[in-house]
């Protein structure tokens, strides 16, 4: 886990920062009534609860395993989005995270052209 680039561009340059993080895995249970999530994060973190907000019983919610990815506003640890997922590895996060920015798998924006892609 940890800081990525959403372009090669971006990667090779020395001034500029990543701009999104991606963690995990953390265990996921959603709310059947709300569809919010909790996340546990497996070192340290607070366990998912038993009890949503809205008063829903979570014991009995299946928990699952995802990783995540949240844009990064100016440096480490400085989020300026919620945590997106989950997503089953990391591969995926960093995949929907290029994706949602439309560039490729291999971190070519769309005005470059990808010698794979292509």
């Amino acid at each position: 886990m940890g800081y990525q680039y959403s372009t090669q561009e971006r990667e090779q340059s020395p001034t500029l920062l990543p701009d999104f993080e991606t963690f995990g895995p953390y265990t996921v249970v959603t709310c059947s009534l709300c569809s919010r999530q909790f996340q546990h994060e497996p070192m340290g973190g607070q366990p998912c609860p038993d009890r949503c907000e809205c008063g829903e019983d979570l014991t009995d919610e299946p928990r699952e395993r995802g990783f995540f990815y949240a844009w990064l506003d100016g440096g480490p640890d400085s989020f300026s989005s919620d945590p997106i997922g989950p997503f089953a590895t990391e591969a995926e996060a960093i995949a929907a995270a290029r994706a949602e920015m439309d560039v490729c798998e291999h971190g070519k924006g769309a005005d470059e052209t990808c010698e794979t892609c292509d």
